[in-house]
């Protein structure tokens, strides 16, 4: 897992650390379009459109349509264009302050249509609205063939019946099919009857859904279950590889939290949290090679289950990461499965039992066991191995498990839902890698689903793809971009937020990319390497911008290779007086030279500061706002080791600067 520093050139410092790729918007036609319910106008602010519908038929790229409060009827919204990369068609509420309720206004299932339909349509936002009392139709958003769709901050609320249309795909609030690079994230779903988010069919790919809540679902009809009712809140289906990312969900009270099936195989389910109903994650017929990793299931009749059900396919090297299960009927269920992968996981007291694995599943290993906790206070049999109660230790002995563990693990609060671990936890540093075991093994908890307090912003910023793969040897480049641009200094921190790939340790990245007035797109370098004997994930964050908001694709989860990764380059210190005017200190990446850094011994003092510059640290002392806005000065002790330092202030721009404490 070490990560080794090999002196080199600033100048190959600057190549790998954050290479930047500037792209400036051309000159803008776009405008605002208004809508109001029961108007008959022009688009024009004084003279609205009546419909959203209409105002999608003119609508261009960089277009926005805002949407005045009311009650809206309308189905089949179909723009008439795309948007583009840097020029996206927004369609939300004029303000924050009005509450937009579209209905769908069919009265029966014949009527199968979507409101909004982003079929073959790319770089188009759907934002801030509310669909709301209805109980027909297809969908409230429907994409299908579509790339670059951004489905934000909406709310979905009494919606669906348990009866379909015979094409039986009506009741998803939100359909994605055959359709690559879209973002459904910060979403709210309450009191749905049917599926909340389906990531469906062999060409959808690289699509985030991340973000959202869903409280109180139930079952509809489907072709194949007769009479019986099912719910998924998320729905992934019929893909070889789809390296879709699934982070960051929170369910309460539904059926199926993440439903995969029909080979609805090679995605990441990260992060996600339920409570409270049938399951967590089900990975069902033909799904092959998922990640299910750091996922919290709570009081669900179980927590993860793979293939179960007669006349279904069997699953496929699924790897189960540091989840948690906690007072759930069964923590696990393995049946119709075939070399799977078990580490670190934390059962704790469940009711029946906390693993049952059957005849079938121990036919098709082998499995890797590894540094998992299972235990249950009330009973000492409780796995339920081929069919019998077995005790803990004698199922870790038949399977080859190492490193395991029964024991109470010891969280800091479980019933209020922290689930971290305390102090004197037999899980701490309990893991094969060294890290904790559960579901924060080397980042803490950053929370799940919707934040209800988010903005509007007419920049955003957001990553240029949701997933991707690297091998310990290579730099990655993440792309990230504005979707138009600003007219003012826009600065967004990288940061590492979840996975058992460990900042400094297996990969390092100057975080702080920014964004000159006119630049709509940058380039990040993260240089990959250290070692590990299982392939590692990491995810990130966009966190803390400033003059712009966070967009739908938030996250960027990338897949570490297995491997030794050798050595990671890291600058040597030049000895001769850098731009600041000091030794030991230089300056990179830019020639800014409003913002200057001094040092004198352990004391540092910004030259330039204004009340609004903010100070980071990046490095051996970790990676932190250092000092509060407004500072001109701090002090820095460690131990020996380079330092990298971002100064970055919304008027004067930002500035690195590395420099070597000895």
């Amino acid at each position: 897992m070490g990560l080794f520093v090999n002196k080199v050139s600033v100048h190959r410092y600057m190549g790998w650390v954050c290479a930047l790729t500037l792209a400036f918007a051309g000159a803008s036609q776009a405008k605002n379009i208004y809508v109001k319910a029961s108007a008959n106008g022009d688009g024009s602010e004084g003279n609205p459109y009546g419909s959203i519908a209409k105002a999608a038929s003119v609508a261009a790229a960089g277009d926005i349509i805002l949407v005045s409060g009311g009650i809206y009827s309308e189905k089949s919204i179909v723009p008439k264009n795309s948007g583009k990369d840097n020029a996206l068609i927004v369609f939300r509420p004029k303000s924050s302050s009005d509450e937009v309720i579209i209905k769908h206004p069919a009265t029966g299932t014949s009527d199968n249509t979507p409101i909004f339909d982003l079929s073959n349509r790319s770089y188009i936002q759907i934002e801030g609205f509310t669909f709301k009392d209805f109980k027909y139709g297809k969908a409230s958003i429907y994409i299908s063939n579509g790339t670059n769709n951004f489905v934000l901050n909406n709310r979905f609320v009494n919606l669906g019946r348990k009866e379909v249309a015979a094409s039986w795909d009506g009741n998803q609030m939100v359909g994605l099919f055959n359709s690559q690079y879209n973002a459904v994230c910060n979403n709210y779903f309450e009191n749905i009857v049917g599926d909340g988010i389906n990531v469906n069919s062999s060409k959808t790919k690289y699509n985030l859904v991340c973000d959202n809540t869903f409280i109180n679902f139930q079952g509809k009809l489907r072709s194949w279950g007769g009479q019986y009712l099912y719910s998924r809140a998320i729905d992934i289906q019929d893909m070889s590889q789809g390296d879709n990312l699934i982070a960051f969900n929170s369910s309460k009270k539904g059926i199926q939290h993440v439903w995969m099936d029909r080979n609805g195989s090679g995605n990441v389910i990260l992060r996600n949290y339920g409570e409270d109903g049938t399951g967590l994650v089900f990975n069902e017929s033909r799904c092959s090679t998922n990640v299910v990793q750091e996922n919290v299931a709570v009081r669900m009749e179980t927590g993860y289950m793979s293939a179960y059900y007669s006349g279904t396919g069997d699953t496929y090297k699924a790897r189960y990461i540091n989840n948690v299960a906690y007072k759930n009927s069964y923590g696990f269920k393995m049946s119709k499965t075939e070399k799977d992968e078990f580490r670190n996981n934390i059962v704790f007291d469940s009711k029946n039992y906390s693993m049952e694995f059957t005849q079938t599943a121990v036919n098709a290993g082998p499995y890797s066991f590894r540094n998992n906790l299972w235990y249950m206070p009330s009973k000492a049999n409780s796995i339920q191995f081929k069919g019998k109660a077995t005790s803990v230790s004698s199922f870790q002995s038949t399977m080859g498990e190492t490193g395991g563990l029964s024991t109470d693990p010891k969280f800091t609060n479980a019933n209020s839902g922290d689930f971290t671990l305390a102090s004197n936890s037999p899980g701490k540093n309990a893991g094969d890698n060294g890290y904790d075991i559960g579901a924060y093994p080397v980042y803490g908890p950053s929370g799940a689903g919707w934040n209800s307090a988010y903005k509007f912003s007419d920049v955003q910023v957001y990553f240029g793809s949701s997933i991707s793969s690297v091998k310990r040897t290579e730099q990655l480049k993440l792309t990230v971009k504005l979707s138009k641009a600003s007219t003012e200094t826009v600065t967004v921190n990288v940061t590492p937020i979840a996975g058992d790939a460990k900042d400094s340790v297996d990969f390092a990245l100057l975080k702080t990319v920014s964004f000159k007035p006119g630049e709509t797109s940058k380039t990040v370098e993260i240089q990959f390497g250290g070692s590990a004997k299982y392939d590692e994930l990491v995810a990130f964050r966009l966190t803390d911008p400033e003059n712009a908001q966070v967009g739908a694709r938030r996250l960027h989860a990338v897949r570490v290779k297995s491997g030794e990764g050798g050595k990671i380059e890291m600058p040597s210190v030049s000895e001769t007086p850098s731009d600041t005017g000091t030794t030991a200190i230089h300056q990179m990446l830019n020639a800014n030279t409003k913002l200057r850094l001094k040092r004198n011994m352990n004391r540092f003092e910004i030259e330039g500061a204004t009340e609004k510059t903010k100070v980071y640290v990046h490095g051996i002392l970790g990676n932190r706002l250092y000092s509060g806005v407004g500072t001109s000065s701090f002090e820095l002790k460690s131990r020996s080791g380079v330092v990298l330092i971002t100064v970055s202030d919304p008027v004067k721009g930002v500035s690195h600067f590395r420099f070597e404490i000895r």
